[in-house]
């Protein structure tokens, strides 16, 4: 199985990857009691969402991710020398002078709205919650069973039955994990494991067949197969370490963000491609219009003991 995405970054980018670890420590010394961490700008607080790395200028540099309440996205780089043009570019400004001060670390600076799990109504998988996508096929370790994988937050508890869009029944619920079932700050595979029926075939996506298992690194472009968005591409905005999901509950772990969508609701559990075809990730959450969240593979593989079928 291939490395898990923090640690290809960890690999390739040593330098920005321990700077991106210095800052995460320099504001949690700050709020060493708090659930979430939060930053100050022009007198309001807005909660960190990811401290990961991005590219600007400078190369590549560690970025704090904050929530804001405004459907857009910002970003305020190190190597910016501009007066902030926009509100939202000023609380940046503020957030980027705060984190500098309290770490010593020059980094940048991106807003965008909280994300939002990804179902929606009237699309395919229908396991317990919201509709979403089918996508990985696996074999369900110690058992040799065959399986499918879809997001944990749409199919949320083991044992319930899974349909399909025409209310045909898949298969069952085996193991599920995801952000609601953990804690503040706890990583987790937000990935739930469908036993199929002996009658189901495997064709339940209409995605490139799975040969190869990659990682994304380097800010690949990367393409997504959804039950209700497919074939759309986009350049990773972010990579490595933990992306929050909920203030009450879990963080998606080894998480990127896109530049733009590749996804919209109803896409949870999509199969995420680089360039050379291999699966990389798959969608677990974003903010339609805006970017989107993918969760790396060999990461989903791993907590869910499963392997490519």
């Amino acid at each position: 199985m291939n490395a898990l995405l923090s640690e290809a970054l960890e690999n390739t980018y040593p330098e920005a990857f321990e700077a991106a670890a210095r800052v995460a420590r320099g504001m949690q010394s700050v709020e060493p009691r708090s659930n979430r961490l939060l930053l100050t700008g022009r007198g309001h607080q807005y909660r960190v969402l990811s401290v990961t790395l991005t590219r600007s200028g400078k190369g590549v540099l560690p970025a704090v991710v904050v929530a804001i309440p405004v459907p857009i996205i910002r970003m305020r780089h190190a190597d910016t020398d501009s007066k902030p043009a926009t509100p939202i570019d000023a609380v940046l400004e503020d957030v980027f002078v705060q984190v500098r001060d309290q770490t010593d670390v020059e980094v940048s600076v991106i807003g965008v709205p909280p994300p939002m799990e990804q179902v929606a109504p009237g699309e395919r998988a229908h396991c317990g919650v919201g509709p979403a996508t089918y996508g990985v096929p696996v074999e369900i370790r110690p058992y040799n069973q065959r399986g499918i994988l879809t997001a944990g937050h749409a199919a949320p508890i083991a044992g319930v039955p899974a349909y399909d869009g025409n209310a045909q029944l898949v298969g069952e619920v085996k193991r599920t994990m995801h952000c609601g079932l953990t804690a503040p700050r706890q990583e987790t595979a937000d990935v739930a494991v469908i036993i199929l029926e002996a009658t189901e075939p495997d064709g339940l996506r209409a995605a490139p067949k799975v040969s190869t298992i990659g990682t994304a690194h380097r800010w690949d472009q990367v393409t997504a197969f959804g039950a209700r968005t497919s074939g759309f591409r986009a350049h990773l905005l972010t990579a490595g370490n933990p992306f929050v999901n909920r203030p009450d509950g879990g963080d998606w772990g080894e998480a990127a963000m896109t530049a733009y969508p590749i996804s919209a609701p109803g896409d949870s559990g999509a199969p995420v491609y680089n360039e050379s075809d291999e699966l990389v990730g798959v969608i677990v959450g974003g903010y339609e219009g805006l970017y989107s969240i993918v969760q790396d593979i060999s990461y989903q593989f791993r907590e869910a003991d499963v392997e490519l079928r």
